[in-house]
């Protein structure tokens, strides 16, 4: 699995040529598994490559159709091509399925945030904070490659109370991410802080 991780990291940095080498190469070493057909579906998904990123994640269900980071990279994948109700019942189902999928919940969040329906996307994306709350290890997730903390998933719940005219409940949110951003070590964590504290402005103490 060290060729994968070596992958994303490649992908990080914008390096694709080299993600695709190390995700090619670790397909020559092991087919059978469905993650490395699910992992180069993700990076052709990625570049856009759509039709190459549908082989492979059909290859990757062939194997084991109940794979939860394979049905995660599905439904960004739909999300990239423009398929929300496809992406929202795939989540859906996901959420069913698997046991605190705190990214399929931060999908739907971002999915009815998009679509407008603000109480089905605060519902999500509560239900996803909750589930990293209680959870030390499920603190972090990454979807589309992208790392996200359960103090950005705070800063949307805010936006949302905000949107439903509930300034009081958008105020500890914001308080909620500001006594967890500390403790998160991304480079853009300042950025993020410089924010929130700005925000806190607009809340009594």
């Amino acid at each position: 699995y060290w060729l994968l991780n070596r992958s994303k990291i490649y992908l990080l940095k914008g390096d694709l040529i080299n993600a695709k080498i190390d995700i090619d190469k670790a397909l020559k070493i092991s087919n059978k598994d469905e993650i490395f057909y699910a992992e180069r579906g993700n990076y052709f998904s990625l570049i856009g490559e759509f039709e190459k990123a549908k082989k492979d994640f059909k290859q990757a269900e062939k194997i084991n159709p109940n794979n939860r980071r394979l049905s995660q990279y599905i439904t960004e994948d739909m999300i990239r091509q423009g398929k929300w109700d496809e992406a929202i019942i795939n989540a859906e189902l996901a959420c069913k399925t698997y046991k605190n999928d705190t990214v399929s919940y931060e999908q739907l969040g971002r999915m009815y945030f998009f679509k407008n329906d603000l109480q089905k996307s605060l519902n999500a994306y509560t239900h996803s904070a909750a589930i990293m709350d209680f959870n030390e290890s499920d603190k972090t997730i990454y979807p589309d490659e992208v790392q996200v903390n359960l103090s950005d998933i705070y800063l949307r719940i805010s936006e949302l109370f905000k949107m439903l005219n509930q300034s009081d409940l958008g105020c500890e949110a914001i308080k909620n991410a500001n006594s967890i951003v500390v403790y998160e070590t991304r480079p853009d964590r300042q950025k993020m802080i410089r924010e929130i504290k700005e925000k806190l402005k607009n809340c009594p103490n």
